[in-house]
C-alpha cells in the first residue's frame, strides 16, 4: 500500500489535490490517524515483531532443515524482519515532534525512499513466500506420493532465493529514478530536503508500483485458493483414512500431517485477513482514478493506508505464537534455548 503514496512534484497537481480532498477526510483527522496508527500502533507492533522474528530465525536455524518446511519458514522470518525494520523508521518519521524540530526536512519524502520501498520489497517477499508455503502444503496433501519428486530440498531453496532476488530486482529501479535533495514546499514556500524525481523518475516508479501491485494480488489469490483447497483436500483425506485404515502408525502419521497443515492454514488465514483490505484498495486504485494520490479521495486513501500498515505489521509479527502453539518441535527448541539462557544468567 505504501508504494502508492507517491510524493507529487507538480505544483498544479498539488493545488488541485488541496482543493478537492479537504471535504472527504480533513488534514487534521488524517494527522491524528497517522499519529495513532503509524507512530503508536505500527511502531510498537513492529518493534516487538522484529524481536519475535529474530527469535524465529534462531530457532529454525537450531532446528535444522531435516524438515524441508523449515527452509521456507526461515525465509519467511527473514522477510518479515526486513519488512518490519523500515516500519519502525516510518513510525519515527511520522512523529510530529520530529517534523517540528527538523522543519528543513520533508520526512514524508524521506521515508518514501528510505523506508517505504524497502518495506514494499520485503513485504512482497513475505507475501510470495506465504503463497509458496500454502501451495506446497496443498500439494503435499493432494499428491503425497509425488510431492517429494516435484519439490526437492534443492528446488525449495532455489524457489525461496529466487523470490528474494525477483522482488529485490523489482524495487531497485526506483532508486535510479528518484533521490533526496532540495524541494520547494508550495504550501509554506520553503525549501526542504525531500524526495526528488529525476528525468522519467515517476514513470520508472509507476512501473515498479504496477509490478508490486501485481505480485501482491497474485500472492493473495494463490494463498486464498490454496488455503481453501488445502482445507477441502484435508477433510477428504481424513474421511478416507478413517474408513480405510485402523493402523495406529497410520493414525500417528495422519495426526502429524494435520498439525502441520493446521499451522500453515492459520498462517494463511492471518495473511488473508490482514491483506484483504489492502488487496481491495489496490483494486479500487486500479479501477477508480479518484481513489489515488491525485484524486478526490486522496486523504481517504491515506487514512486507509495508516490502518493497512498496522495490519501488515501484525501479520509479520504474530507467527511466533502460531509456532509455539501448533509445533511441539518449535516449542521444545524455543524452551531449550530460553532455559539455556536462563541458566547462563544464574
Amino acid at each position: 500500500m505504501e508504494d502508492m503514496i507517491v510524493q507529487q512534484s507538480n505544483h498544479t497537481k498539488e493545488v488541485q489535490v488541496e482543493k478537492r480532498h479537504d471535504y472527504i477526510v480533513s488534514d487534521e483527522v488524517l494527522a491524528q490517524l497517522s499519529f495513532i496508527n503509524f507512530v503508536i500502533l505500527t511502531g510498537s507492533i513492529s518493534s516487538l515483531g522484529v524481536v519475535f522474528n529474530i527469535i524465529n530465525i534462531i530457532v529454525f536455524i537450531q532446528l535444522g532443515f531435516k524438515d524441508p518446511l523449515n527452509i521456507s519458514l526461515l525465509g519467511l522470518a527473514i522477510a518479515d524482519t526486513g519488512s518490519l525494520l523500515p516500519m519502525i523508521w516510518i513510525s519515527i518519521c511520522n512523529n510530529p515532534l520530529l517534523a517540528q524540530q527538523y522543519s528543513h526536512l520533508n520526512f514524508q519524502g524521506i521515508q518514501h525512499l528510505t523506508a517505504g520501498w524497502p518495506h514494499v520489497c520485503f513485504s512482497r517477499i513475505s507475501s510470495l513466500l506465504t503463497a509458496f508455503i500454502t501451495l506446497e502444503r496443498h500439494l503435499c496433501v493432494a499428491l503425497p506420493l509425488k510431492i517429494k519428486s516435484i519439490i526437492t530440498p534443492r528446488r525449495r531453496i532455489n524457489i525461496v532465493v529466487s523470490i528474494f532476488i525477483i522482488s529485490t530486482v523489482g524495487v531497485i529501479p526506483t532508486y535510479f529514478g528518484a533521490g533526496l535533495g532540495p524541494t520547494l514546499n508550495w504550501a509554506t514556500n520553503m525549501t526542504t530536503i525531500g524526495l526528488v524525481y529525476y528525468t522519467n523518475g515517476q514513470n520508472i516508479e509507476n512501473a515498479a508500483i504496477m509490478f508490486s501491485t501485481f505480485t501482491q494480488l497474485l500472492a493473495f489469490v494463490v494463498v486464498t485458493i490454496s488455503t481453501l483447497g488445502l482445507v477441502q483436500t484435508l477433510q477428504q483425506k481424513s474421511k478416507w483414512r478413517q474408513t480405510t485404515s485402523s493402523s495406529s502408525n497410520n493414525t500417528s502419521i495422519s495426526n502429524r500431517d494435520q498439525k502441520t497443515v493446521k499451522l500453515v492454514v492459520i498462517i494463511s488465514v492471518i495473511f488473508i485477513a490482514s491483506y484483504l483490505p489492502i488487496s481491495m484498495s489496490l483494486l479500487g486504485m486500479l479501477s477508480y482514478g479518484e481513489f489515488t494520490m491525485v484524486g478526490m479521495y486522496r486523504n481517504l486513501l491515506l487514512a486507509f493506508a495508516t490502518v493497512f500498515f498496522c495490519l501488515e505489521s501484525f501479520n509479520a509479527s504474530v507467527n511466533i505464537f502460531v509456532y509455539l502453539i501448533m509445533s511441539s518441535k518449535y516449542r521444545n527448541k524455543f524452551m531449550s534455548i530460553f532455559n539455556r539462557g536462563k541458566l547462563l544468567k544464574q
